[in-house]
């Protein structure tokens, strides 16, 4: 309730890969966290990222309200918001069109900035981008990773329902305690003690 209370009537009306130049001169609300952002010439160039793909914000200082001016300034990478505004063909943004923004929120600014880049350059070890794996997982080779797992099991399941077979979920046993024997379920299981895991 406290999220909807922060967004007020601010709703999400398309994701990126929507706002294409057929939505040319209409009005859009769209949100994501902040790819990029490149200040130059008086226009301000802020590449927006969702869950379907990245979207360019462009905003001209010449046009803008002091107040979005701020709010703009105030935007770096990482930067959780939505903005409302009206979509224009634009050949070289994503999807041919981009969005002139006349209003936005700031919904979270991060704290610290990642180690690395998310649209490529060098890369920590392993245990460092685990340590702030939700960043990590924002890089494309690190979704499409899990947009090639989603298909091959939704390829395995459509084979095996289509041929008769029955998926079953199985409980899974361990032989120890190892998250916390507390709040375990044991059982016997073939005379020793085993016992129901939690995940």
């Amino acid at each position: 309730m406290e999220m909807a209370d922060e967004l007020g009537n601010w709703r999400r009306t398309h994701y990126s890969t929507q706002v294409t130049p057929a939505l040319d001169g209409q009005d859009v609300t769209v949100f994501g966290w902040v790819g990029s952002v490149r200040r130059q010439s008086g226009i301000t160039f802020v590449m927006l990222n969702d869950k379907e793909g990245k979207m360019q914000v462009t905003l001209h200082r010449s046009e803008a309200s002091a107040e979005l001016l701020k709010r703009f300034e105030s935007i770096r990478e990482h930067t959780s918001m939505g903005v409302r505004g009206k979509v224009k063909k634009m050949v070289k943004s994503p999807n041919g069109a981009e969005i002139i923004p006349v209003d936005a929120k700031i919904l979270s600014l991060p704290t610290l900035r990642p180690a690395f880049s998310v649209y490529g350059g060098n890369l920590p070890s392993l245990e460092k981008r685990l340590d702030i794996r939700a960043a990590d997982l924002r890089r494309e080779k690190a979704q499409a990773i899990f947009s090639i797992m989603r298909a091959v099991l939704r390829a395995v399941r459509e084979f095996l329902q289509d041929n008769g077979y029955l998926e079953v979920v199985t409980p899974k046993l361990i032989t120890s305690a190892t998250e916390g024997g507390a709040s375990l379920f044991s059982v016997l299981y073939y005379n020793k003690p085993a016992f129901l895991t939690q995940s």
